[in-house]
């Protein structure tokens, strides 16, 4: 029997937290963006998306590497958006001075 607080994990393959990762991070054009975020070539992200696992080789942990990703994602946009709010800022001091 199961605790109400015990948490369900969906068992997912690997293409499908690729393509989760992919979507969510780049939207509907996302292969090449999550093959040149990964560092990887298009060849070898349609091999993993096929299941190809030799493509993948014994050292690659690409679930860690699509975490890495997502991290490294956020922090750039973190980035941006500080960028953005200081431009603001300039513009509507600037608007102020008319």
């Amino acid at each position: 029997m199961m605790h109400d607080r015990e948490l369900y994990v969906k068992r997912t393959t690997i293409q499908e937290r690729l393509t989760l990762a992919g979507s969510g991070l780049y939207g509907t054009s996302w292969r090449a963006r999550l093959a040149e975020g990964l560092g990887i070539s298009r060849v070898t992200l349609w091999a993993w998306l096929r299941g190809d696992r030799e493509k993948r080789g014994p050292q690659v942990d690409i679930d860690g590497e699509l975490v890495a990703l997502v991290e490294r994602e956020r922090d750039a946009a973190a980035a941006r958006g500080m960028m953005l709010t200081r431009l603001r800022g300039q513009l509507i001091a600037l608007a102020g001075k008319k």
